[in-house]
């Protein structure tokens, strides 16, 4: 039996005693062995023939003043992020947010483990695509932006951290994303919560200090709730004092703590794990491989689809490099013939690529480590076809938008074809390259396309092809309704075609109903001398909603709504 005093810290590398009053590395790794005061012999059988269970020891950190500080940090930011995020309608209030966070992060992990330059990139990717939320205002992209913005602050906590279970550089670091976004806020929640307690247990007045004031102001909050309305409804100086702050609504103040709590247990307890040192055991590779397919099978399996995928390529010739000469099949479309193209990239090289991950991962390798350069030569010539695919799919692409404009759905399809093609590019190299970190090159490559995209903004990019091209003849179309559906991007374009006979009926039709969007109108559809004041309330919310874009179609609509009603009622039947 142990003869080590209950609740005593043990080196796990070393198995002895820790001294309390000498400094340890950090990120390092205690355990406290929790015993029983007496242990009896146990003379209970096995439960269903397994061995009697063991009190298991439970895993404890040190804890410093950083880490005190760094925890009521990320607590109010996170309330702050929610109060400012979701309840701000994710504009401007957001961006302050994620700011706040990337830098608390970057300082908090690095200062914990060590400063990395690609682990600023993935942060610095983050805040700017966050920055975008204050500048445009569209929905489907700010939905696609956020979940960017956590997965890049992700990837930066990996890797200032290190706390990675697979080699860096690996696809299976991909694995070490998803374990700590959605196991380790779970798994480790005992670690965090106990790794304070044993803290406060060793009679630092600092830390019963910090743990009383935090429980002092949580008990706090409640009794607000009961407080603050009493003292509104009692005195309107106080009233008008508090409708200045977030405390004017006290519903949205206590929904943001809820939420910020949640969000905060969730965030902070991966983040401490990481910084710590204890989200998992690192798994080293095997020196002599043990496993695996024989290549000769899967040669065979990949031969067959090769030989089936030249075969395609050239009974099919005509088909496929058709749109690098700007001819159509016969008998086909431009859109049909962009459809299908898009079809049988998304179909074939989805295919192409779980199979060269498969035939990868579980071909035997050599007594190198190394997969046979057969194996490799096939799958780099898979390949090299999906990549033959992708480019001549971007080119029906891009004849189907010069014949019919752009769209959103056609401006994505592009961007993720080109970060397909670059994932099949880097997986060629690491296939000749072993040490080559394809799944960094990738999330790098990723970033900095995801930062592109956001600056540039899809709408506004649409809305202005779009306008530009019908001008200068290369369209000879112009959807003035799918300029509505761009929503803030497509207002000023919406604003010019008023002074465009063939359009402005349609045009002040759209913009007429956006009005409501952006103030409130006085209007009786029976009369036609109807009040035409445009009251605006676009900039009547605080800073947290604020937004450009938002901002900017408003006044345009206000600074033309005389016009704008001139054309609606004389094209209206009242």
């Amino acid at each position: 039996m142990n003869n080590q005093p209950v609740n005593q810290p043990i080196n796990e590398s070393q198995g002895q005693p820790v001294n309390e009053n000498v400094a340890k590395p950090a990120g390092q790794t205690y355990t406290y062995q929790q015993q029983p005061a007496s242990v009896q012999p146990n003379t209970q059988p096995p439960f269903n023939g397994s061995p009697s269970h063991s009190v298991k020891s439970k895993v404890r950190v040190p804890i410093t003043k950083l880490d005190s500080f760094f925890t009521a940090a990320f607590l109010i930011l996170s309330i702050i992020a929610v109060d400012f995020g979701l309840f701000g309608g994710f504009n401007l209030g957001y961006s302050i947010a994620v700011a706040a966070l990337a830098v608390s992060l970057i300082i908090y992990a690095s200062a914990s483990r060590r400063f990395t330059v690609l682990g600023f990139i993935y942060s610095v990717s983050a805040v700017a695509i966050s920055s975008v939320f204050t500048v445009y205002g569209s929905s489907f992209s700010k939905f696609i932006q956020f979940f960017a913005v956590w997965g890049l602050l992700e990837l930066a906590l990996l890797d200032f951290t290190g706390c990675g279970v697979y080699p860096k550089g690996s696809w299976k670091s991909g694995l070490d994303l998803l374990r700590l976004a959605f196991i380790t806020p779970i798994e480790k929640l005992g670690v965090f919560f106990g790794s304070f307690r044993e803290h406060n247990k060793q009679k630092q007045p600092g830390g019963k200090r910090f743990s009383a004031a935090i429980g002092g102001v949580l008990c706090a909050i409640p009794v607000l709730g009961i407080i603050l309305p009493l003292l509104i409804s009692s005195d309107a100086a106080f009233e008008s004092l508090v409708n200045q702050t977030s405390f004017a609504n006290v519903p949205r103040l206590f929904a943001a703590i809820i939420f910020g709590a949640v969000l905060f247990l969730y965030m902070f307890t991966a983040i401490f794990a990481a910084a710590k040192g204890v989200v998992a055991k690192k798994k080293e590779p095997s020196a002599k491989p043990n496993f695996g397919i024989n290549p000769m099978g899967i040669n065979g399996f990949l031969s067959v689809i090769s030989f089936v995928y030249l075969t395609y390529l050239f009974s099919q010739l005509s088909y496929f490099f058709g749109a690098f000469s700007g001819f159509l099949p016969k008998d086909f479309t431009v859109s049909e013939y962009a459809r299908r193209g898009f079809f049988e990239m998304t179909v074939i090289c989805a295919i192409n690529l779980f199979i060269v991950g498969v035939a990868l991962i579980f071909t035997k390798r050599d007594e190198k480590g190394e997969v046979p350069l057969s194996t490799r030569g096939l799958c780099a010539f898979i390949s090299v076809f999906s990549l033959a695919v992708i480019a001549t799919v971007c080119a029906k692409l891009g004849l189907y938008m010069s014949d019919l404009g752009l769209t959103k759905l056609r401006v994505y399809t592009t961007v993720f074809s080109v970060m397909l093609a670059i994932i099949f590019l880097f997986v060629i190299v690491r296939l000749f390259i072993r040490r080559f970190p394809y799944f960094r090159a990738c999330a790098v490559f990723i970033a900095v396309l995801g930062v592109a995209v956001s600056v540039v903004d899809v709408n506004s990019y649409i809305a202005y092809y779009n306008y530009e091209a019908h001008n200068v003849g290369i369209l000879e179309e112009l959807d003035v309704d799918y300029l509505a559906e761009l929503g803030d991007a497509g207002v000023p374009y919406l604003i010019k075609l008023l002074d465009n006979k063939e359009f402005a009926e349609d045009a002040a039709q759209e913009l007429y109903y956006k009005g409501y969007r952006y103030g409130e109108i006085d209007y009786n559809y029976f009369d036609k001398n109807f009040d035409r004041e445009f009251k605006p309330d676009y900039n009547d919310y605080d800073f947290r909603s604020y937004n450009v874009a938002r901002i900017k179609a408003g006044k345009l609509i206000e600074e033309n709504w005389d016009k704008i009603c001139d054309i609606y009622v004389s094209t209206t039947k009242i």
